[in-house]
C-alpha cells in the first residue's frame, strides 16, 4: 500500500514538473490574460444580466398595461361631460369583466398635460377629454369588441384603448435593447477569443525550444497541446470566475440599492420604469455559465491554434 501511494506521489509530481518547465506559471503575459478575461466575463456577464433584467422589465410593463383599459369621454356639443362620464362610470362598474372603474378628475386630466404644456396654464375653456380607468378580470378572455359596442350604446362621444399599441411598441423597444445586448456578449466573447490566440501564439513562441526538445524526444503534438490547454482552462477558469463574482455582486448591490430607495420619491419614479431589477436564480446560474464558457472557451482556442501550429511545422 505504502508503495502504491509514493508510486501515485511520484507520478504526479513528475507530471507537474513537466508542466511547470513546459509552460511557466505566473509569468507576466500570464496575469495580464486572467485580467482580460475577468475584464470581458464582467462585461459578457453584464450585458446577460441586462437581458434578463429588460425582459423582466418588459414583461412587468406589458402585464400592467394589459390588465386595464382606458375608455376616453370627449366633450360633445349639446351634451354636459360630467353627467357622461357620471353615468358611464355607473354603468361599467354594472358591467361583467370590469372592475375597479375608476373616473379622473378635470384637475387630474389637466396635471396629466402639465409635462407637455407646462404649468400654471389655465386649461378649464380648452375641450379636454376625460378618462376612465376599468381593469381587466381576465385579459385572456377579454372581449374588447363587445365593451366598445357597449360603450357606444351608452354614450356615442367614447372610445375604448386596449393599450395594445403601446404593448406592441414596448416589446419591440424591449426587443431591440435585448438584442443590443446579446450583440455586446457576442462581440465580448469574440475579443476575448482573439485575445487568447494572440496571447497563446506569444507564450507558444516564448516555449519554442522546450516545445522542439519535447518533440525530438518523442512527445506528440497532442500531448503538447494538452498541458498548453490544461494551462489556459486554469487562467481562463480564474479570468472568469473573478469577472462573473463581480458581476453578481453588482446586480447584489444594485437589488439591495433599490430596496433601500423605493420607499422614497425618486426611488418610486425608477421603479415604476425599471421595475425592481432583482435578478433572478436563472441569471445567476446563466453568469456562473458565463464564467466557465470563458475558461473552456479559452482552453478550446489554445487547443485549436497549438495543433494548427505544430501541424504546420512537423
Amino acid at each position: 500500500m505504502i508503495n502504491r501511494f509514493l508510486a501515485y506521489v511520484l507520478n504526479i509530481t513528475q507530471k507537474k514538473m513537466a508542466y511547470s518547465i513546459l509552460i511557466a506559471r505566473n509569468t507576466i503575459a500570464g496575469r495580464s490574460l486572467i485580467a482580460v478575461i475577468s475584464i470581458m466575463s464582467f462585461l459578457a456577464s453584464l450585458s446577460l444580466g441586462f437581458v434578463f433584467l429588460m425582459n423582466q422589465a418588459s414583461y412587468q410593463w406589458t402585464q400592467s398595461i394589459s390588465r386595464s383599459v382606458t375608455i376616453q369621454v370627449r366633450p360633445m356639443s349639446g351634451r354636459n361631460l360630467s353627467d357622461d362620464v357620471s353615468k358611464l362610470v355607473n354603468k361599467l362598474s354594472l358591467m361583467p369583466g370590469l372592475s375597479h372603474v375608476k373616473e379622473l378628475t378635470q384637475k387630474e386630466s389637466e396635471q396629466m398635460l402639465e409635462p407637455w404644456l407646462g404649468s400654471g396654464l389655465n386649461l378649464s375653456e380648452l375641450p379636454i377629454p376625460r378618462l376612465i380607468i376599468a381593469d381587466i378580470d381576465q385579459v385572456k378572455d377579454a372581449n374588447y369588441t363587445a365593451i366598445q359596442e357597449s360603450i357606444n350604446n351608452i354614450i356615442p362621444n367614447a372610445s375604448l384603448d386596449d393599450h395594445e399599441h403601446w404593448n406592441n411598441r414596448l416589446k419591440l423597444m424591449s426587443g431591440f435593447m435585448v438584442l443590443g445586448a446579446l450583440v455586446i456578449f457576442i462581440l465580448v466573447m469574440i475579443a476575448m477569443v482573439l485575445v487568447v490566440s494572440f496571447v497563446t501564439q506569444g507564450t507558444m513562441a516564448e516555449n519554442s525550444e522546450v516545445i522542439n526538445v519535447l518533440h525530438y524526444v518523442g512527445a506528440e503534438n497532442i500531448y503538447i497541446a494538452k498541458e498548453f490547454q490544461v494551462h489556459f482552462l486554469m487562467l481562463g477558469l480564474r479570468g472568469g470566475a473573478l469577472g462573473g463574482f463581480a458581476t453578481m455582486m453588482l446586480f447584489f448591490t444594485i437589488d439591495k440599492s433599490f430596496e433601500f430607495w423605493a420607499h422614497r420619491p425618486e426611488g418610486e419614479q425608477l421603479v415604476a420604469f425599471l421595475g425592481q431589477p432583482s435578478l433572478t436564480f436563472l441569471g445567476y446560474i446563466s453568469i456562473a455559465c458565463v464564467a466557465a464558457l470563458a475558461g473552456f472557451l479559452t482552453a478550446f482556442v489554445c487547443r485549436v491554434i497549438v495543433i494548427r501550429h505544430l501541424n504546420k511545422i512537423w
